[in-house]
C-alpha cells in the first residue's frame, strides 16, 4: 500500500475537527491526561495574549493569519477516528470551552444571547447518540480513568464542579470516588483554566471596556475557528502504530511504558486480547504509579541481557516480536508482569506491615537500587532466602559507600545474577546453589577487605544529610545496646555533628580546632553521634560541654551509642579520631564481607 493509501492531510480548524468526526477516542495506550499550570499557562499565553481587546470580534475577522497549533494524529476506526498525538491540546480546548460555556449562562446578558451562544457551543463539543432524542455524547472521549471527570465536567453549566466529600448524606462510595477525581490531574487544570480564562481574558477585557460576554464570545471563536491543525488521518491500525512509534522517535513527549504498552496492543491478535492488555496494563498503572519505567527495566533485567534505559522500549519490542505467534505467549507474560509488580512494590518502597519490611527499609536506607533485579527474582522465585541475600546487599553497600565507589557499576553485576537465579529457578536448583551464586558473582567486584574498609572507615567525611549515615549509626547502637531499649530506630532519632559544623566561638576555644580544621573534623564519621527527640537541637552550634550538661543535652539520651560520650570532660580532636576507630572496630563486625 503507498503511503498517499495509508495516510491523508489536511488543515482543519478546531471547529473543523470536530464537525468532521463523530467521535475522537483517546486509546488505552495512550497516557492519561497530564498538562500542569506550566504547560495551560503556555497555551493563553500563545492563544489569547495576541488578542487586541479594543478591536474586541473584529480582531478576528480583520487579523486573517491563524495560529498554528502543530499536528493532530488519528486513526480511522470503526468506532470513530482514535486520537494518537493531540490529546493534551484538544482536551484542553474542549475544557476551556466547557468553562466559557458554564460562564456564559452566568452572564446579565438577555436569555436569548445567552441560549444562543451556549447552544453553540454544545453543539461543537457533542453529538447526539443515535436513536436518543434527548441524549448526547461528547465528540472528545478521553482515557477511561478520566472519562468521569471529562463528562462531569463537559455536562455541568455551573462554575463549580460538585464533587462533594463533606456533605453529611454522600455515601462512602461516592464520596471516595469524589476525592480520587479532585486528585486527578484533568481536574487540577479545570482549576487552572478557569483561574486563566479569569486574567487572560476577563480581567483584559474589561481594560478595554469589553464586557464579559463579549469577551467569552471571542475566546471562544478564537478556539474554535482560529487555531490551525494539520490532521493526519492513518487509514489503518499498524499504519497508526507504525506513526505512533516514529513520532516518539522524532520528540514527541512519550516514555518507553508508553510505546511498550502500544507494542503489546500491535501483537494482540484480536479484541479479546486487547481488552486483557487494556485491564492489566490499568492494573499494573493503579499498581506501580510514576515508576512504570523503573519496573519495567527491572523485570526486564530479571531475566533478559542487560539494557540501559534509553533501550529498554528496543529490546522489549524484539522480544514481543519473537514471541507475538505464541498464543498463549501475551495471557502469561501479562500475568508475570502483575505477579513481579506485586514484588516490586514490596521491596522498593518503604513498608510497615510486609514480612521483609526490616530488610526493605534498611536498603532504602541505603539508596541501593541496582540490586533490585536481583532482589526481584529471589522475591518471586526464593522468597524466604531474602532476609540473608539484603544481608549480603547490606554488607556490600555500606563497603562500597565507604570507599566512595559509583554505585551505577553495580548495576551489570546484579542483573548478571538476577538472570542467573531466574534461570536456577527453572532448573529447580536448591537455596545453597542460589546463595553460592550471588556469593561467588559479588566476590568478583573489587569490594574493600577487612584492613582497607577500617581505614577508610576511619577516614570517612559524613555528608550534611545522609539517611545512609543515619542507617549506619543504628546498626553500630544496635551491636553495641546492652538492653533493647537503647537500640535506635532510624525514623525517630536524627544525626548530630558532636563538634558543630558552624562552631561558635566557645565552641572552638574548648575543642582545641580552629577554623581550617573545622569542616575536617566536624564531617569526620568519629565526630557524629545519634540523638533522638528529647535531646534539645537548639544545642547544635554549641560548645561540648554545653551539650553535654544542658537540662535536655546528651545526658539524657538513652540511645548506647552515647554512653561513652556521657563520660567525655572535653571532645578535641584526639576524642574524634579515637571515637572513629572505635566505630570502624565495630563496622568490620556488622558488615562482614568473607
Amino acid at each position: 500500500m503507498s503511503m498517499s493509501q495509508q495516510y491523508s492531510a489536511s488543515e482543519k480548524s478546531f471547529n473543523s475537527i470536530l464537525s468532521s468526526n463523530n467521535i475522537l477516542f483517546v486509546p488505552p495506550f495512550q497516557r492519561p491526561y497530564k498538562w500542569g499550570e506550566d504547560e495551560i499557562e503556555e497555551f493563553f499565553d500563545d492563544v489569547f495574549k495576541p488578542i487586541d481587546w479594543n478591536m474586541g470580534m473584529s480582531f478576528l475577522s480583520r487579523n486573517g493569519e491563524s495560529h498554528y497549533m502543530g499536528a493532530v494524529v488519528l486513526c480511522k476506526k470503526e468506532e470513530g477516528h482514535m486520537i494518537l498525538d493531540g490529546q493534551q491540546r484538544l482536551t484542553t480546548i474542549t475544557l476551556i470551552l466547557s468553562h466559557i460555556k458554564a460562564r456564559l449562562n452566568s452572564c446579565a446578558n438577555s436569555e436569548i444571547s445567552k441560549i444562543r451562544k451556549v447552544v453553540g457551543i454544545e453543539s461543537r463539543l457533542f453529538r447526539q447518540i443515535p436513536g436518543e432524542s434527548d441524549e448526547s455524547m461528547p465528540i472528545i472521549r478521553p482515557q477511561k480513568e478520566d472519562d468521569e471527570i471529562f463528562s462531569q465536567i463537559l455536562k455541568s453549566d455551573n462554575l463549580e464542579i460538585p464533587l462533594e466529600i463533606d456533605a453529611p448524606d454522600i455515601s462512602a462510595g461516592k464520596r471516595k470516588l469524589n476525592r480520587s477525581l479532585k486528585r486527578r490531574p484533568m481536574f487540577k487544570a479545570y482549576e487552572t483554566i478557569k483561574k486563566f480564562v479569569q486574567s487572560y481574558i476577563i480581567e483584559n477585557a474589561l481594560k478595554s471596556e469589553i464586557d464579559e460576554f463579549s469577551a467569552l464570545d471571542v475566546a471562544s471563536s478564537r478556539l474554535l475557528n482560529s487555531l490551525s491543525f494539520v490532521e493526519i488521518i492513518a487509514h489503518n491500525e499498524s499504519a497508526a502504530f507504525r506513526l505512533f512509534e516514529t513520532l516518539n522517535d522524532r520528540g514527541l513527549d512519550l516514555s518507553a511504558a508508553d510505546l511498550i504498552k502500544n507494542n503489546l496492543f500491535t501483537i494482540a491478535r484480536d479484541n479479546q486480547q486487547r481488552k486483557l492488555v487494556e485491564k492489566k496494563w490499568e492494573q499494573l498503572s493503579d499498581l506501580i504509579g510514576s515508576d512504570l519505567v523503573s519496573f519495567l527495566r527491572t523485570f526486564w533485567l530479571m531475566e533478559h541481557e542487560f539494557v540501559r534505559k534509553d533501550k529498554l522500549f528496543d529490546a522489549y519490542k524484539a522480544e514481543l516480536t519473537y514471541r507475538k505467534n505464541d498464543p498463549n505467549f501475551l495471557s502469561q507474560f501479562l500475568d508475570l508482569l502483575i505477579k513481579s509488580a506485586d514484588h516490586y512494590i514490596e521491596i522498593s518502597q518503604y513498608q510497615s506491615d510486609s514480612s521483609i519490611n526490616k530488610e526493605v527499609n534498611m536498603l532504602n536506607d541505603l539508596g541501593a537500587k541496582t540490586c533490585r533485579p536481583m532482589l526481584l527474582a529471589v522475591k518471586l522465585n526464593y522468597p524466604h532466602l531474602f532476609s540473608q541475600v539484603a544481608q549480603i546487599v547490606e554488607s556490600l553497600t555500606v563497603r562500597w559507600m565507604i570507599a566512595g565507589k559509583v554505585f551505577n557499576v553495580l548495576e551489570t553485576n546484579y542483573a548478571k545474577i538476577a538472570v542467573l537465579i531466574s534461570e536456577s529457578a527453572k532448573n529447580k536448583k536448591d537455596d545453597s546453589t542460589i546463595i553460592d551464586i550471588i556469593k561467588s558473582e559479588l566476590k568478583k567486584l573489587d569490594v574493600p577487605d577487612d584492613e582497607l574498609f577500617r581505614i577508610l572507615f576511619q577516614k570517612y567525611e559524613v555528608p550534611r544529610t545522609s539517611r545512609a549515615v543515619r542507617h549506619i549509626l543504628c546498626r553500630i547502637n544496635k551491636k553495641i545496646s546492652e538492653t533493647s531499649e537503647n537500640i535506635a530506630d532510624s525514623s525517630s532519632v536524627h544525626i548530630e555533628h558532636i563538634f558543630p559544623q558552624e562552631p561558635s566561638f566557645e565552641a572552638l576555644e574548648q575543642s582545641e580546632i580552629t577554623d581550617e580544621e573545622t569542616v575536617d573534623y566536624s564531617t569526620n564519621i568519629g565526630n557524629i553521634t545519634l540523638l533522638d527527640a528529647k535531646v534539645n537541637m537548639g544545642l547544635k552550634n554549641k560548645a561540648f560541654l554545653t551539650k553535654l550538661n544542658s537540662e535536655r543535652g546528651y545526658k539524657i539520651s538513652r540511645l548506647a551509642i552515647n554512653d561513652t560520650l556521657k563520660k567525655k570532660t572535653s571532645w578535641k580532636k584526639a576524642d574524634i579520631e579515637e571515637r572513629a576507630k572505635y566505630y570502624a572496630n565495630l563496622a568490620i563486625e556488622i558488615w562482614t564481607w568473607k
